[in-house]
């Protein structure tokens, strides 16, 4: 029974922390640009493929191989921002028009890795060589390190936003994007940052995620709908409130998958976010603003 509930603790923790870098890049997307990009996902599965051609394929270290899967989903971030983002968003019903051309780019994007790498499964190679065993359960050296990276990636996320002159920026673009123009703040500079921010959050549990389990062109779709229930579910006013979400719902996911079966389990969960976001619609968390 203990050896029971420490996998539901462990599988709950490693849930929940990908479903907060997952999150927490959609909830800076929102909080900014007003938008929800369906693009996410695809992101998330462009960096695990370009992480396994770098370290895989091209058979590169791994600090080296994942910079620069991350710096080239960098640069795909602003070819993506530039096409499918800058030119729709000043338009009327602008935001609406985004959320179409994202979900485009969604396809596109998920089209070329199809084409690119095939649609066979592939899995990432182990970060580091380390297994910690507890009892009758071994956690391995991925899940270990999406527990520990994805609070320190939200603490530094949340630092950023809260004490720097970039943070203070993205918050006033957040509050009110035509007052923070008539003080000098580049809303174009600050939109590229936070779409390129949000990115590398996806990337990031994209990569652990295909070490964990395995890559696919479609490996980012139920993650993006489980992070947009998140983000709903804890709250749009307060990033920390999507962070707290992602664990609630990574816990009753394990949970449930234990007791009821991977069958079952969306149905419960679901269900039960529905009753809980009737009782309590505007999220975890209380408040105005990430």
């Amino acid at each position: 029974m203990n050896d029971a509930f420490l996998s539901i603790v462990i599988s709950g923790l490693v849930l929940g922390s990908l479903y907060s870098l997952m999150s927490t890049g959609l909830s800076l997307t929102w909080s900014t640009l007003r938008i929800f990009n369906f693009a996410h996902g695809a992101f998330m599965t462009l960096g695990a493929y370009l992480a396994w051609t770098f370290l895989v394929f091209l058979h590169l270290p791994v600090i080296i191989g994942v910079f620069l899967a991350l710096l080239c989903l960098s640069v795909s971030s602003i070819l993506f921002q530039y096409v499918f983002i800058s030119p729709f968003l000043k338009r009327q019903q602008g935001d609406l028009l985004v959320m179409v051309t994202t979900l485009s780019a969604m396809t596109i994007i998920t089209t070329l890795i199809q084409a690119t790498w095939g649609p066979h499964y592939k899995q990432l190679p182990t970060l580091i060589e380390f297994e910690l065993k507890i009892g009758a359960t071994t956690i391995g050296a991925n899940q270990l390190m999406a527990i520990v990276l994805a609070p320190v990636m939200s603490i530094l996320v949340s630092y950023l936003l809260a004490h720097t002159r970039l943070g203070l920026a993205v918050r006033a673009v957040e509050q009110n994007r035509n007052a923070a123009r008539l003080v000098g703040i580049e809303i174009q500079g600050v939109q590229s940052i936070t779409i390129i921010s949000s990115t590398i959050l996806a990337g990031i549990a994209g990569i652990l995620l295909g070490g964990i389990t395995f890559v696919s062109p479609v490996m980012g779709d139920d993650p993006l709908l489980k992070a947009f229930v998140v983000v709903i579910f804890g709250g749009l006013a307060k990033l920390s409130g999507s962070i707290y979400g992602a664990y609630v719902f990574g816990f009753m996911e394990s949970l449930s998958t234990y007791a009821f079966g991977l069958f079952w389990t969306p149905i419960v969960i679901f269900t039960a976010m529905i009753f809980i976001m009737l009782f309590r619609p505007e999220g975890l968390m209380r408040g105005r603003t990430s």
